[in-house]
């Protein structure tokens, strides 16, 4: 039986230079948006946000979301 082999998610890098830019960490944006430090952490390690949660962290950082590196999918 042969194993699949999963590479590790990538890094949100998109979204980690903005949150740097506006001397943001994942605690002063879950707090700024609503949403939970563990969403934060999922989405900056590559989990693609929903729409409504894309939209809540743009805002935050008064950025366009497809800047943030949410209009790509991941391979």
């Amino acid at each position: 039986m042969s194993r699949k082999l999963h590479s590790p998610p990538r890094r949100n890098r998109h979204l980690e230079s903005a949150m740097r830019a506006k001397g943001m960490t994942g605690a002063k944006l879950a707090q700024s948006t609503g949403l939970s430090v563990v969403t934060i952490s999922k989405i900056l390690n590559g989990r693609v946000p929903r729409f409504d949660t894309a939209f809540r962290i743009a805002e935050a950082l008064d950025a366009n979301p497809n800047a943030l590196g949410f209009d790509r999918e991941e391979a």
